[in-house]
């Protein structure tokens, strides 16, 4: 059974953020927006363990739900638990914790808060079975998808919460009338993204797009790798490595 939020918890004890905490990522922008609401927070940077994997291990980890490095990221952060004892750990966009990981958490009475700004049920590519372990376990879910929060309300206890805003990186910016266009996609490819664009750019809208994956779309060609990443982001949807005249 999970624990509600207005459970008492120690105020001295502070927060241990997990997170992607690099520049330009969202995880460091969240981060940051609680230290300005007052939180006292422990920072954990996740990303520099999985940004240190060769791609076969990224590859072989994936399916086996496991590789070296990802052993000594949740090492170090048990480490951090035990060291800090946090009243609540906010697990931003965490793949990859261990059961053991959880239980050290547990161990100590800290709450598990999950946060993800991605769909988590509608993207199956974006999960992982160690990220389902941790979901059954937390105690707290944070979603920015209103469609998603009833799956998540049958797990455990969830806050629905529009996507930030982070003054650093998000600011009005003047755009020159030759750069303009009818419309801008901002996010990473997928088949059912690709088709959507492709409509708007045939019914007559100049077009715009920034994110990833996209790059075979305008040069028709993608590497062993970019393979591997495309057939994950189509979620088992059939797609042709093919150069998009339209886009």
């Amino acid at each position: 059974m999970t624990r509600r939020l207005d459970d008492k918890m120690p105020v001295e004890r502070p927060m241990l953020y997990v997170g992607h905490l690099e520049i330009g990522q969202t995880s460091l922008m969240r981060a940051e927006a609680l230290e300005a609401l007052g939180v006292r927070l422990v920072k954990f940077n996740s990303r520099k363990f999985l940004d240190a994997r060769s791609l076969v291990e990224r590859t072989v980890g994936r399916i086996i739900a496991r590789s070296p490095m990802v052993d000594t990221m949740n090492k170090a952060l048990r480490e951090a638990v035990d060291m800090h004892n946090p009243s609540v750990v906010w697990c931003d966009k965490q793949e990859q914790l261990s059961r053991e990981t959880i239980n050290t958490i547990k161990k100590i009475g800290a709450l598990i808060e999950i946060y993800t700004p991605d769909p988590y049920f509608a993207q199956p590519w974006l999960r992982t079975s160690r990220s389902d372990e941790l979901l059954a376990s937390a105690d707290i879910a944070v979603t920015t998808k209103s469609w998603e929060v009833d799956q998540y309300r049958r797990i455990c206890e969830t806050v629905y919460m529009p996507h930030g805003y982070c003054e650093r990186a998000h600011r009005q910016v003047v755009v020159p009338q030759q750069s303009r266009v009818d419309l801008g996609f901002v996010g990473s490819w997928e088949p059912r993204r690709e088709r959507l664009m492709t409509s708007a750019a045939r019914n007559g809208l100049s077009v715009r797009i920034w994110g990833y994956g996209w790059d075979h779309v305008l040069t028709g060609k993608a590497g062993i790798r970019d393979r591997y990443r495309l057939r994950r982001m189509s979620n088992g949807e059939y797609f042709g490595v093919v150069r998009n005249l339209d886009l």
